[in-house]
C-alpha cells in the first residue's frame, strides 16, 4: 500500500514549511490541507500520516476519523522529523513502525545543551 504526508493547516504557516523543505529537497512532497478539505484526503485509500502543529481537538478531528486504521495524526513535530517521514516513506516496514520511527528519531534529535556555570 502507498503512502502520503499531509500536514494540516491549523494557521498560516504551512508557506514556511514549503519554503524550507524546497530549499533542503528542492522539492516539498508534503500535501497541504485544511479542515474543509480534510475529508477528501482521507477518503484516499494509502496510509496516511497528518501532521498538525496545534494540539488536537476533538473539534477538528472526530473520533471516526481517528479510528481509521490507515490514517496516523501526529501533533507536534520538529523539521527533523518530516524530513524523516519524507527520505523513509518507501521503507518496506509496516506503516505502525514507519510512524513509531518518526517519532522515536525525532524524540532522539532533540537535546539540551549542557553549559558550564560561569563563576
Amino acid at each position: 500500500m502507498s503512502r502520503s504526508l499531509y500536514y494540516l493547516e491549523t494557521e498560516n504557516e504551512s508557506q514556511d514549511i514549503k519554503d524550507t523543505l524546497l530549499m533542503i529537497m528542492g522539492t516539498c512532497p508534503i500535501h497541504f490541507i485544511n479542515v474543509d478539505n480534510m475529508n477528501d484526503a482521507i477518503q484516499a485509500e494509502d496510509e496516511k500520516i497528518i501532521f498538525t502543529s496545534g494540539l488536537l481537538s476533538n473539534e477538528i478531528i472526530s473520533q471516526d476519523i481517528k479510528s481509521i486504521s490507515n490514517i496516523c495524526f501526529i501533533s507536534g513535530f520538529n523539521l527533523f522529523m518530516l524530513l524523516d517521514a519524507i527520505l523513509g516513506i518507501d521503507a518496506d516496514h509496516s506503516f505502525d513502525t514507519y510512524v513509531r520511527n518518526i517519532v522515536k528519531n525525532g524524540q532522539a534529535s532533540i537535546n539540551i545543551v549542557e553549559r558550564e556555570d560561569i563563576t
